[in-house]
């Protein structure tokens, strides 16, 4: 990465977090800060990215895994939510997706929500 100019107090800052999960996919958040953000800029975007981390491993942790309900159907271990998986693509790899759909989605809701999930606290700057 090159870096060309400065606004007085800038400084080049890279951010980037991943959580795997034994092999079946990961999770990842990468941002590139620097050239036209202030110190106080970047330690903004490094909080946030901290406190989208933090979403995405509670997420990981409440809803870790997923059952075989039929040969169409899988239900999340975590909220006992029913996820459908197409008839003629029911294979470990369509439940792996859809299971990642609905983790992503499970996300979503936690972050539109600032975080506040069953009345737990989330930190955010």
């Amino acid at each position: 990465m090159t870096f060309r100019s400065f606004l007085p107090g800038a400084t080049p800052t890279t951010v980037d977090s991943t959580i795997g999960d034994d092999g079946r996919g990961t999770m990842s958040i990468d941002i590139e800060i620097g050239t036209s953000l202030s110190n106080e800029d970047a330690a903004h975007f490094a909080a946030t990215t901290e406190a989208i981390t933090s979403a995405m491993q509670r997420v990981r942790e409440r809803h870790a895994a997923y059952s075989w309900v039929w040969t169409d159907e899988i239900r999340c271990r975590g909220c006992n939510a029913s996820i459908d998986i197409p008839l003629l693509a029911s294979t470990n790899v369509s439940a792996d997706k859809a299971f990642q759909a609905h983790q992503s989605a499970q996300l979503d809701a936690l972050l539109a929500a600032g975080g506040h999930q069953r009345g737990e606290a989330f930190e955010a700057s």
